[in-house]
């Protein structure tokens, strides 16, 4: 989600990792992991011997019968044994077909073994790397304590095999970017017709309805209560405004022939900048995080393709003793650097007296007065988001952050941003919830807090578009709760109006909302509540929000 032009870095790089950036360089190389690492290996000679020792004094009496069996060319295999033991086992190997790996190019259509669910789908190679160069580069930068290395170098240390000289980069055909992951060359295989079938043919279908203008019934939002022939059928021809509401209620993403040349090529230098995720994995707290997306962190900080990130006040390191030093020594922030505007106090089970969810806190921070806090927040952020281009320039904004509290202290869920003026009317630039924390009902909570600061305000608000995926679901899914709620209070007998002043949603987004649920006539230049029976209005509040019936 876009919250203006990228600027030039004003603030840089927190003071404060240009100086952790320093210590670790200056550090002994005796890190405990290491030293652990090698204790294992000077354990591993001493107990090699001692374990191949007992097999060979077991196997020493059996020569007798080997002799006996092989009696006539014992003298010649002992004679040939030494000199065919390099070369004579080797051969074989490379015979055969398993051990054979075709070297793909970047644009190659392959099917790739995914991690998010174990089976092979239809992908297409992104970027080819070299192993045995990433291993140089990490051991010069481990030696120098510098470099610098773009996205398409990153590596991580997690997906490489020993002895395997190219790994790849691969996009899943069908799957948001978000599963894009490297690959070895065991985990992929050329793509053929006769045996996968065709290469992403339904997405290719479904692409070409939508952009005919047609609108395909299985495209249209399957849900109790919703009728499908108000929205359009496969024979209704649709407006390009139309065309526009449906594939945004349908999260259907628009193809770049269809963007203006501007957008276009935004498009385009963005979808090369950050086309191979930089960081694999973030530290943060007591959870570790997969990535999704790529990350404009200085390039010497991913070099191993992992952040360890202190959850109190988001500075950033690349090695987890720093982090482990960062806490001892004690963090400067308890909490984040701004005001609490919101307390909700710990859910408490009435039976056994458990805390069934914490303490939320809402804290204001302003990014003129926390600058090297926002920014490490809008770094964080756009490891999950996509669409976002603020990293720097953040004093025109501000951040509303959500924290879970318990002993330990506060913990960031998640977090929004607006700008402090703007003449669109946007109450939400960005919106973000923490994979750890996601589907627990935290979206719609900093959803309807936005809402709720537009009320204080006096006027209704959107969100900035481009909205991510899971923006799109999340922000549908509330303007039906909260739109349905109104109706179902009045009867459906209020106008659009009406409800645009109690939801403070703005118009557009009232309509289109309406419209997928067949609630909603155009006369006479206005757009109407339309219930054709109150059987149909029950189903769809059933469906949606069923708590208003009780």
């Amino acid at each position: 989600m876009e919250e203006g032009e990228e600027p030039t870095p004003a603030l840089g790089v927190a003071p404060a990792e240009a100086e952790d950036a320093a210590v670790v360089d200056a550090e002994p190389e005796e890190v405990a992991n290491a030293e652990a690492t090698v204790t294992a290996a000077d354990a591993t000679p001493e107990d090699a011997p001692a374990t191949e020792a007992a097999p060979a004094d077991q196997t020493e009496p059996a020569p007798a019968p080997t002799e006996d069996i092989d009696r006539p060319p014992a003298s010649t295999d002992e004679q040939e044994r030494p000199d065919e033991q390099p070369g004579p086992t080797q051969p074989p190997a490379t015979r055969t077909d398993a051990d054979i790996h075709v070297d793909f190019s970047v644009g190659d259509k392959v099917m790739a073994l995914a991690n998010f669910d174990g089976g092979y789908h239809a992908a297409t190679v992104v970027e080819r790397q070299r192993v045995d160069k990433v291993k140089e580069k990490e051991k010069a930068i481990g030696n120098n304590g510098n470099g610098n290395n773009g996205g398409g170098d990153s590596s991580d240390g997690s997906a490489q095999a020993p002895g395997t000289p190219v790994r790849y980069y691969v996009h899943f055909e069908r799957y948001p970017k978000r599963c894009d992951q490297w690959v070895t060359p065991e985990r992929v295989r050329p793509w053929t017709a006769e045996k996968d079938g065709d290469f992403g043919a339904d997405n290719e279908e479904n692409e070409k309805d939508v952009g005919a203008g047609f609108v395909p019934n299985e495209m249209i939002e399957k849900r109790p209560g919703t009728r499908v022939n108000d929205v359009g059928t496969a024979d209704r021809k649709l407006t390009r405004t139309q065309k526009r509401r449906l594939n945004e209620m349908n999260h259907v993403e628009r193809a770049p022939e269809d963007m203006a040349p501007l957008e276009r090529l935004i498009e385009e230098e963005h979808e090369q900048k950050t086309r191979v995720k930089n960081v694999e994995t973030i530290e943060m707290g007591r959870y570790e995080i997969d990535c999704w997306y790529y990350s404009p962190y200085p390039d010497d900080f991913v070099q191993n393709g992992k952040l360890f990130v202190c959850e109190r006040c988001l500075k950033y390191m690349k090695r987890k003793k720093t982090l482990v030093r960062h806490r001892e020594r004690g963090c400067a922030l308890a909490h984040p650097p701004g005001d609490e505007i919101y307390r909700h106090p710990p859910s408490v089970d009435q039976n056994t007296g458990a805390e069934t969810r914490p303490r939320l806190s809402m804290y204001e921070v302003d990014g003129r007065r926390a600058g090297v806090y926002c920014q490490n927040l809008c770094l964080l952020s756009k490891l999950f988001l996509d669409h976002k281009t603020l990293y720097y320039d953040v004093e025109p904004f501000l951040f509303y952050v959500l924290c879970e509290v318990d002993a330990k202290g506060h913990h960031v869920v998640g977090y929004f941003s607006k700008e402090k003026y703007t003449r669109e009317s946007y109450n939400l630039a960005c919106i973000l919830t923490l994979p750890p924390y996601q589907r627990k009902g935290y979206g719609k909570f900093l959803i309807q807090f936005s809402y709720e600061l537009s009320k204080r305000e006096g006027q209704a608000g959107t969100p900035e578009r481009p909205l991510s995926d899971l923006g799109q679901v999340s922000y549908r899914r509330y303007w039906s709760r909260a739109i349905l709620e109104v109706i179902w209070e009045h009867r459906g007998k209020i106008s659009v109006a009406d409800i645009s002043k109690v939801t403070a949603i703005m118009l557009d987004d009232i309509v289109s909302t309406l419209q997928s649920h067949g609630l909603v006539k155009y006369y006479r230049g206005n757009y109407m509540v339309s219930v054709s029976s109150p059987r149909h209005l029950e189903e769809v509040v059933v469906a949606w929000c069923p708590w208003v019936l009780r």
